[in-house]
């Protein structure tokens, strides 16, 4: 059954943040979507189903420290220095998705397969509203997935706590995998608001952790590097709206080998410890 504005009735379509009939703020609609009960009760079955399997391997209270991390995990996204740098320094920047800049004319789709597939995968997990969607990826330790660019924002939980959602993973990787539809809705329980992402990280990850897993596993448990686009495997946050530089708490990422790049993410270094942002290199 579909919503209804609680202002004037109108039906919500599922695409829209804004009522149709009156215009007031019907919530943003990845939100919506998670946040509907065959959702939450899905991914809680799983959850449950998870807690139950670490007690009888005698893995409950690893898992418990796990998910107590997961309680204060970030979103962190992964650029090309020169993409930061631009966003950073500039207070008139917002950084567009990839469907923007296309549709703007201000990029080229690659010959790739990620690039060949985005419109499609993208339009399954949001559909009319792909646009507007922002990646990251989850972390409990400000590292982010570097095959995506080598500098990583770490984002303030309060400037995307309340447009965020979470997936189970990379979402092309998870239609692939599974050889899902596209156009068809993914299978309920693989999606979490961001006050349930700690849950659905168990529900994902219990089975990888035993009574000998050390904490200092859990960073690469959550988010595992592989060196490649779509080989790296973690838990996938949407955050619906822009970016602008004054949701960044913080930089981190490997500096470039081009001596030219290294110039200029020092500077940005510099330029962004004068305004109270800091960056930490490796």
């Amino acid at each position: 059954m579909a919503d209804a504005c609680n202002q004037c009735g109108a039906e919500i379509p599922r695409h829209v943040d804004r009522c149709i009939g009156c215009g007031c703020d019907v919530g943003f609609p990845n939100v919506r979507m998670a946040s509907q009960a065959p959702e939450i009760e899905a991914l809680d079955l799983r959850y449950q189903k998870a807690k139950r399997n670490a007690a009888q391997r005698g893995a409950e209270h690893r898992v418990s420290e796990l998910e107590a991390r997961l309680e204060t995990s970030e979103a962190v996204m992964c650029k090309p220095w020169g993409i930061l740098n631009t966003l950073l320094l500039r207070d008139s920047r917002l950084l567009q998705t990839f469907h923007q800049e296309v549709e703007a004319e201000g990029r080229l789709p690659e010959s790739n397969e990620f690039d060949s597939a985005r419109a499609g995968v993208d339009a399954t997990f949001f559909p009319y509203y792909h646009a507007a969607i922002r990646f990251a990826a989850l972390s409990i330790d400000g590292s982010g997935s570097t095959a995506y660019g080598g500098g990583c924002l770490v984002l303030k939980t309060m400037s995307i706590a309340a447009r965020a959602t979470v997936f189970e993973e990379n979402t092309l990787t998870f239609v692939k995998r599974r050889q899902h539809p596209a156009g068809t809705p993914p299978p309920a329980g693989f999606t979490a608001t961001w006050t349930s992402r700690a849950k659905l990280g168990i529900a994902k990850l219990t089975s990888r952790v035993n009574k000998d897993t050390s904490v200092t596993d859990f960073a690469s448990l959550v988010l595992t590097q592989k060196g490649g686009t779509g080989e790296d495997d973690f838990l996938e946050v949407h955050i619906y709206g822009p970016i602008h530089r004054s949701a960044v708490g913080r930089v981190s990422g490997t500096l470039p080998k081009n001596p030219v790049d290294r110039l200029l993410v020092f500077q940005l270094q510099k330029d962004l410890k004068t305004a109270g942002v800091s960056v930490a290199l490796t």
